[in-house]
Order: C-alpha cells, then sequence, then structure tokens
C-alpha cells in the first residue's frame, strides 16, 4: 500500500516538473498601467480586506501516511509545518480579520478539513468584529489533504478525534450558520439560490449553491457576489467570489490520471452550471453599470480549460475587471492575454502563515471615466514593527529558540521515509518544548484578566521553569510518542482554561508565529530585500 502511493505521488511529482520546465510563455505588453500618483478627486470605494490560505491545523493524536518525511519532501512543502506554527498561526489570522467594515477569505481556511478545524476558524472570524465576512473555498476546504475525496480511513485518523468536513458540510455549514444570519432568513441548502430584497444584508446581494448529498459532494459550490461599499452617490462594484473547488468527477492523485493527476490542490474547477451563474449575474452586473471583481481560490493558471475560457470571456466582453486569487502562498501578480489580445494584470494574495504571511485591502477608484483597482498588501510582520503601536507587540531575544533548543524551528525534509512515526516523533518533541518555553514566557497567573484597548509590550523576562517544565522534561525523556503527544494535547487543552497576561499571550503567539514561518520558508533566518538591519552576536553565550 505504501509503496503503491509513493510511486502514485513520486510520479505526479515528477509530471509536473516535466510540464513546468517544458512550458515557454511570451511576456506580453500589458495593457495596464500601474499608477503611482492617483488623479486629485478621484472617487475610492471599499476596503474589503482580503485575507487567505490560514489552513487551521488539527493538531490530533494518531499518525497517518500524508504525515511523513517523503510527503513532504517530494509532494507538498507543507505537508508538516513547523510546530510553533501549527501552535500560534491563528494569532496572525485573528490579527489580520480584527476590525470594522467587510472581510473575505479566499480559501484554505482549514487543511486536513476536519470539523473542529472549521469550528475554530469560524469562531476566530466572528470574533473579528467586522461588520460582515465572507469565504470562498479552497481546495483544502471540504477535501483531505487538500486533493483527495478519500483514502476515507486515513481522513479519519488524520481528522481524530475529530471528524472529517466534506465540501458539502463545510457549504452546509456555512450556509445555516452564518450566511443565514446576513440574509435574516433560513437558507434552504436544497433552494439554491438567494438574493437581498431589502437593500440590508450585511453587503451580501445575492448567493447560489448546489450541494450535494451522498459521495458526490465534490460536485458542491457556493458563488457569492459583494457589495463593495461605498459613499452616497459613488459608482456601483461587486465582488464576486467564484468557487473553484468544484469538480465534475471525485478529484485524486494517481498513475491512471493524465499527468498523472486529477486533484483539488493540483486544478481549480468551477463546473458549468456555476460558471452560467456568473455568466448572467455579470450581464445583469453590466446591465446596472457596476464594475466587477472576480475572485476565487486558485490562481488563473491553475484553472481548468473551461473556467479559464469563461472568465477570459468576461474580462473581453469587459464585463469583470480582473480576477484576484490565494493558494500560492507566495503573493505575486501574473500578467494574463485575453482572447481579444487585452492583457490584464491578476493579483495573487499570499498566505496569512506561511512566509512572507501577508493580507491585502482591496478598493476601486473612479476618475473621468477611468477606473482603478488597489490590493494593497499588509505584510503580517507589520504587527511587530509599531505600525500597530496599540498593539504592543515587540519580539524579545529570549523567546527566539536557537539550533541547540530542543524546541527549534523543525523542518522534515531530511527523511525520504513513507512512514509517518518518525517524523511524528520529532513533530511532537518539538511541540511539546514549545510548549514548554511558551508556559515560562507566558506564566500562569492567580485571576483572568480582560484584553484592553491598547497593549504595551511586556519586556518581563521569562521564567526559569514553570509548574509543567519538570512534566515536560520528563515526557521527552522518554522518546515514547504515544507520551509525548499526549503530553502536547493535554497541554494545549490545558492552555484554554489557564489565566493568563492577554496581552503578553498575544505578543508571544505573534512572534513565534512569524519566525516559524520565516525557518519554513527558507530554512534559516537571515534579511532579504528591503530588511537592512541585521543584529550580531546574538548567541546566548560566546562560543569558546
Amino acid at each position: 500500500m505504501v509503496g503503491r502511493i509513493e510511486r502514485q505521488l513520486a510520479a505526479a511529482v515528477l509530471a509536473a516538473v516535466l510540464s513546468a520546465a517544458c512550458g515557454s510563455h511570451p511576456v506580453p505588453r500589458p495593457d495596464y498601467r500601474p499608477v503611482t500618483t492617483m488623479p486629485p478627486h478621484t472617487t475610492w470605494i471599499g476596503p474589503i480586506t482580503l485575507i487567505g490560505d490560514d489552513q487551521k491545523f488539527h493538531i490530533g493524536n494518531q499518525a497517518f501516511l500524508f504525515r511523513s518525511g517523503f510527503v513532504d519532501r517530494t509532494f507538498s512543502n507543507s505537508a508538516v509545518r513547523v510546530p510553533q506554527q501549527d501552535l500560534f498561526g491563528d494569532s496572525l489570522l485573528g490579527l489580520a480579520a480584527m476590525g470594522r467594515g467587510i472581510a473575505v477569505h479566499l480559501g484554505d481556511a482549514m487543511d486536513l478539513s476536519c470539523a473542529d478545524e472549521w469550528r475554530d476558524f469560524s469562531r476566530i472570524m466572528n470574533a473579528s468584529g467586522r461588520d460582515a465576512w465572507f469565504w470562498t473555498p479552497g481546495n483544502h476546504d471540504g477535501y483531505f489533504f487538500g486533493n483527495f475525496v478519500g483514502p476515507l480511513d486515513q481522513w479519519r485518523a488524520a481528522c481524530h478525534p475529530s471528524q472529517p468536513i466534506t465540501k458539502a458540510a463545510a457549504l452546509q455549514a456555512y450556509l445555516l450558520e452564518h450566511l443565514a444570519g446576513y440574509a435574516g432568513v433560513q437558507l434552504d441548502p436544497a433552494r439554491g439560490s438567494w438574493s437581498c430584497s431589502t437593500g440590508r444584508c450585511k453587503g451580501l446581494l445575492r448567493a447560489a449553491w448546489q450541494i450535494g448529498t451522498g459521495t458526490d459532494y465534490y460536485r458542491s459550490y457556493l458563488i457569492q457576489e459583494i457589495d463593495v461599499p461605498r459613499p452616497d452617490g459613488a459608482p456601483a462594484a461587486s465582488v464576486i467570489l467564484i468557487d473553484t473547488s468544484t469538480y465534475e468527477r471525485s478529484p485524486r492523485i494517481a498513475a491512471s490520471e493524465p499527468n498523472f493527476h486529477y486533484a483539488a490542490g493540483e486544478e481549480g474547477c468551477s463546473g458549468p452550471d456555476q460558471l452560467a451563474v456568473l455568466d448572467a449575474w455579470t450581464a445583469r452586473a453590466a446591465g446596472e453599470g457596476r464594475t466587477v471583481v472576480l475572485a476565487g481560490h486558485h490562481a488563473f493558471n491553475d484553472l481548468d480549460d473551461d473556467t479559464r475560457r469563461a472568465i477570459d470571456g468576461l474580462i473581453t466582453k469587459r464585463r469583470v475587471a480582473t480576477y484576484i486569487s490565494a493558494h500560492t502562498h507566495w503573493g505575486q501578480y501574473f500578467t494574463h492575454t485575453a482572447s481579444d489580445g487585452y492583457q490584464w494584470l491578476e493579483p495573487n494574495l499570499g498566505s496569512i502563515i506561511d512566509y512572507d504571511s501577508e493580507f491585502g485591502t482591496l478598493s476601486l477608484g473612479f476618475h473621468e471615466g477611468k477606473t482603478y483597482v488597489r490590493m494593497a498588501r499588509t505584510s503580517t510582520s507589520s504587527f511587530t514593527t509599531g505600525a500597530r503601536p496599540d498593539l504592543g507587540i515587540e519580539c524579545m531575544d529570549e523567546w527566539l529558540a536557537r539550533r541547540t533548543d530542543d524546541d527549534y524551528y523543525t523542518r522534515y525534509m531530511e527523511t525520504r521515509s513513507a512512514d509517518p512515526r518518525p517524523v511524528e516523533v520529532r513533530y511532537y518533541s518539538t511541540m511539546l518544548a514549545a510548549l514548554a518555553r511558551y508556559w515560562r514566557c507566558v506564566p500562569t497567573i492567580p485571576a483572568p484578566r480582560a484584553m484592553p484597548d491598547q497593549c504595551i509590550p511586556n519586556l518581563a523576562a521569562c521564567d526559569r521553569s514553570s509548574t509543567v517544565q519538570a512534566d515536560v522534561d520528563a515526557t521527552l525523556a522518554t522518546h515514547d510518542l504515544d507520551k509525548i503527544r499526549g503530553k502536547a494535547l493535554e497541554l494545549l487543552a490545558l492552555d484554554h482554561q489557564r489565566n493568563v497576561e492577554p496581552c503578553r499571550r498575544r505578543q508571544y503567539r505573534v512572534c513565534q508565529s512569524l519566525w516559524a514561518a520565516e525557518y519554513e520558508k527558507r530554512e534559516y533566518i537571515t534579511p532579504v530585500r528591503g530588511e537592512e538591519v541585521f543584529q550580531i552576536h546574538t548567541a546566548r553565550a560566546p562560543i569558546p
């Protein structure tokens, strides 16, 4: 079983590499124009905050096949993340989502697609203070490990003691538990569509959906039209969120597939039914004089031929201004040529959790018949640079794990084994050591405290030990996976109950998330362009 899957995965990777190597794409002369100085009296509408790829991870208690060094090395660079990302990464989502107005999540809210991942993601977004938030599915939202509809036994093991949440189940939860609140009515999953008749639906103009009732849940889709906030008298515009993770047949990776792959993570699809809805909605918007921006999870070049042709046609007809995507985890821009020769720009949003993590702000400008799209990017490292002094986040030197520390930011590509246990031992040992540092640096206090309106950086030194340190040391010394993992899960559960200083907790979690993401990307921490300052002699003690 393992050998066959190894061969299939290796074949899929080889095919992808060969396909990329053989492609030749001329660089078109763009018909869009970057603008550094806006004309006076430009009317701006928005903004809408854009977030993507937080991949909230279920920290479970069972090893499973796809958590192996082989998969992490040859199939996905983020199959196994640095433990501190899984422990603390949701702090970055919480800060990016925090604020007023509208936020849109461009998919991959989950990682393994477990029910508790969706619950935790929803909790964070609901606590953001936003007037409204919306989500469009990514390949990790309803598919095991972002690619498969099976094997079901591995999916159940990965999510234990939670349960898998399929694409259909995720859409139903979003409709019934979230969008229904904006609609003000009960949304019937079997009805298939809804539109706002009152004008007071938190920015939601309309939605259409198809939710599978059986094993064909991969055919499910959700499309939503969001009204871009605007002042009185300003031009109207919409963001239409398309679902790029709906399929006509079950996505999987297998040697029998053309080019060795047909997986939710490899190819995005929207399906004929959804594309028909999209065509009708954009025709209506054009008749109303609305500017339309499309947004979905997969990058344009990762979409299937039919979806690309549909978007190309809408851009050619000038019904759509541009398409905004996520999925790549590395924020960038792509230039495309429509069928009539028009060159257009696709802003692609980076991950909120993986280096160099970011979120975006979408605004539209109008001046003398010209339309401008602004997709401003904010690096999450700005949370620690003084740009947000109200957060009170300053990273302390002693929080950073060094190479000789048990909680050093570990990666897992050193092994090619398909056996997940060696990775699991290393992963949970690092996690448990990281929790020990967390306990020392964010100590338990006698009574609960509320989060203040403004935090001040807490630069108090970490304790030399804690109430859990001896227990952690004894557990690590056993080198027993079940005991180490069990102790880590026990401390995670305990942390939800203990009293800590809330500003200090957030400060610590954000710093660890940023450091772990940087190490995951580059395998070391070093300056890049724009980071002109670096510190020397940072070792705790001189080397003899």
